[in-house]
C-alpha cells in the first residue's frame, strides 16, 4: 500500500480476539490512511500492550481463550483506561450487554461481523468530528451517564435506538435496575 502523507494521523485500534480469522478480517478490513490495527490473540497480550501504548480503540471479543472480555474491560477501568471499546461476540446475553454499558461501553457487534457493520460501529465509536450523539456516547464511556441521558434527551432525533440509550443511561443515572423489557429491546437494537 503506498503511504499518504496523512498517514501519521491514524488511528491505532487494538483487536483482541482469540479468532484468526476475524483478526484478519479486522485487519484488512480497517487498515487504511486512516486507521492501523495491531492485532492480538490473547487478553494477556492486549492488555500488555494497552499498559505500552496509546490506543484510540479497543474491538475486543467477549469470549477470549485466556481471559473474558468484562475481566479485560474491568482492568482497563482500574488503570483509568479510558481507550474506546467496542465489544464483539456471537454470543452476548443482556446481563453482559448491562454488565459492559455499566462500566461505559456503548458499542457492540455481533458475530458474524461483516465490514459494513464493522465500519459503521468503528466510525460511530470514533468519529472525526463529535456530534450530540457521539458527545452523550463519550460521557457514558466516562460513567457519567446523568450527563449522557441529559444529552440524549436534548437531541431532537427519534429512533428506536436511541430511544432505548435514552432509557438505559437514564436508568442508570439514577442507579436503577434495567428492566429485563428494555434489555431484551437493547438485545434487539444492538445486535441486529
Amino acid at each position: 500500500m503506498i503511504s499518504s502523507p496523512y498517514s501519521v494521523f491514524r488511528r491505532k485500534v487494538l483487536i483482541i480476539d482469540s479468532d484468526d480469522e476475524y483478526r484478519e478480517l479486522y485487519r484488512v478490513g480497517l487498515n487504511s490512511d486512516r486507521i492501523q490495527t495491531y492485532p492480538e490473540a490473547y487478553g494477556a497480550g492486549g492488555l500488555n500492550r494497552l499498559a505500552r501504548e496509546h490506543f484510540d480503540l479497543v474491538i475486543l471479543d467477549f469470549h477470549l481463550k485466556d481471559l473474558s472480555g468484562m475481566e479485560i474491560i474491568r482492568e482497563m477501568k482500574k488503570r483509568g483506561d479510558s481507550t474506546h471499546v467496542i465489544v464483539s461476540s456471537a454470543i452476548l446475553p443482556v446481563k453482559l450487554i448491562l454488565d459492559a454499558v455499566s462500566h461505559g461501553i456503548t458499542s457492540f457487534i455481533s458475530k458474524p461481523v461483516n465490514l459494513t457493520q464493522l465500519r459503521k460501529a468503528v466510525d460511530k465509536t470514533l468519529p472525526e468530528r463529535l456530534n450530540p450523539t457521539s458527545q452523550a456516547f463519550q460521557q457514558a464511556r466516562q460513567l457519567n451517564f446523568d450527563t449522557a441521558s441529559r444529552m440524549l434527551a436534548e437531541i431532537p432525533e427519534q429512533s428506536s435506538e436511541l430511544d432505548i440509550w435514552r432509557q438505559v443511561f437514564k436508568a442508570l443515572s439514577q442507579g436503577d435496575q434495567i428492566s429485563p423489557y428494555t434489555g431484551d429491546l437493547m438485545d434487539f437494537a444492538l445486535l441486529h
